[in-house]
């Protein structure tokens, strides 16, 4: 068999030694860290979750009673102003006429009100979006 190193060339391949006592107490410093990091983000995760879930809660009860809200008034202020309009056609005395058309400007303002409440609760839930990824790299 042929020899490649050259005459006189000895090589030595050592063991490396154990690790020192100092390395392995940071290694397992940062094993700990890293454990008691990873722990913690996991606690304050689910304790934040659990703490937010009452006013979420809150949240959803009061949507749905505004939206219930707004579906309930709509009956009677449609029958009022359908009402209004209607004696406003019939035969009426100078001051009952105007009597009536306050009562229906007060309905115009009640309708406005809800349409107004109506838009402002639709565009909280359609305003929210998630973000692009182009949004995430300025």
């Amino acid at each position: 068999m042929a020899r490649l190193a050259p005459q006189g060339f000895t090589c030595k391949i050592e063991r490396p030694e154990a690790l020192s006592p100092f390395q392995t107490l940071y290694r397992e410093l940062l094993i700990a860290f890293i454990a008691t990091l990873l722990f913690s983000a996991l606690l304050s995760y689910i304790l934040a979750r659990l703490s937010l879930r009452p006013m979420h809660e809150a949240y959803e009860l009061m949507d749905e009673f505004v939206h219930a809200m707004i579906h309930d008034l709509n009956t009677p202020i449609a029958v009022a102003e359908l009402n209004c309009n209607a004696l406003l056609k019939s035969e009426l005395t100078a001051l009952q006429t105007r009597k009536l058309e306050r009562v229906h400007k007060s309905m115009q303002r009640l309708l406005g009100l809800q349409k107004q409440l109506r838009s402002s609760m639709e565009k909280i839930h359609y305003d929210y979006r998630e973000p692009d990824k182009s949004d995430l790299f300025i």
